[in-house]
């Protein structure tokens, strides 16, 4: 398997017992998901900051049509 490296220290994860390698089953499926939903907030803000900018735009030209 891989190396795994805590507190500057090495561990081979091929040596770790059935619940050591659960649990570190579970810290990469957490980091996997927390990098997904990181994603999904920075792509939720560009929609939103250019949902902002075209009503801003349409605004404007709603203004200079009065």
């Amino acid at each position: 398997m891989t190396k795994v490296t805590l507190d500057d220290v090495e561990y081979e994860s091929e040596n770790f017992s059935e619940s050591q390698k659960k649990i570190l089953n579970e810290i990469l499926y957490n980091k996997k998901l927390s990098s997904n939903l990181s994603y999904q907030v920075t792509s939720l803000n560009v929609v939103s900051e250019i949902l902002s900018n075209k009503l801003k735009t349409s605004l404007k030209k709603d203004k200079t049509n009065d």
